[in-house]
């Protein structure tokens, strides 16, 4: 076990948290959608533990709406030395989406095997140790039937071929669930990809539509986490499905 705490101290973990969360109102009226509670504990919170739960200790919080919240808020929940959490600030946060926040903390992509995770999903400690668990460069998939509004993703062999909500429901594996893990050789190529489509001016997509570009040169593959109630927050029938999931599991 230690060996394995060890090795994940050579990993970081960046969220990303600076969306408005405006599908939440009135929840996310006067606060960040990561600091909304569901099964008695902030998004963020059970995040964060279930990274220190697998040894992951560096974190990297990109902030945007009610940004002093959050740091506010994690600064007393997790303080310095038990988790070491830096902040960055997206400015543009009403105007941009994710594949901003991602390329402002890009450079971290290059430098050390990398967790991405979306602020809006509840995460467990065995999802994260799955994450961990696999080799290489993966996606966190959820085997279900697909709808037009989920981030889809198509495997040939094992492999990740295919990703984006413009996929077709039927041809596809599942959804991507908002959790990745980047190796350093991926991590450097998909760094000058957002450099890309940033320069370009695509600050309005998001940093999964980027992904598309990396398949045809890297083996990506997926991590199944359909039964580790791995969920994203984005709707108000979101969030009470996930009370209900939490809520029952913490009984």
């Amino acid at each position: 076990m230690l060996n394995n705490l060890s090795q994940n101290n050579k990993i970081t973990a960046i969220i990303l948290a600076a969306g408005i969360g405006s599908r939440l109102r009135p929840l996310t009226s006067f606060k960040p959608k990561p600091l909304v509670v569901v099964g008695g504990q902030a998004i963020i919170d059970r995040q964060i533990a279930s990274l220190l739960s697998n040894g992951i200790e560096r974190i990297t919080v990109v902030a945007g709406y009610r940004a002093s919240s959050i740091m506010t808020h994690l600064s007393k929940k997790f303080p310095y030395p038990e988790c070491e959490i830096n902040y960055v600030f997206n400015p543009f946060y009403a105007k941009t989406n994710t594949v901003y926040s991602l390329w402002l903390v890009s450079p971290t992509l290059s430098d050390v095997s990398t967790l991405v995770i979306n602020g809006d999903l509840m995460l467990t400690g065995e999802s994260i140790a799955m994450m961990l668990s696999c080799d290489g460069t993966c996606l966190g998939l959820s085997k279900h039937i697909c709808g037009k509004e989920e981030v889809k993703v198509q495997l040939q062999d094992g492999k990740v071929v295919s990703i984006g909500k413009g996929l077709d429901p039927l041809a596809v594996d599942g959804e991507y669930v908002g959790v990745a893990k980047f190796s350093k050789d991926v991590g450097k190529d998909y760094r000058k990809a957002l450099n890309d489509a940033v320069g370009k001016g695509k600050i309005g997509i998001y940093y999964d539509d980027v992904l598309q570009s990396l398949l045809c040169k890297h083996f990506i593959k997926t991590v199944n986490l359909t039964d580790c109630n791995v969920m994203e927050i984005d709707s108000l029938q979101d969030f009470e499905n996930a009370n209900a999931a939490f809520n029952l599991k913490n009984r």
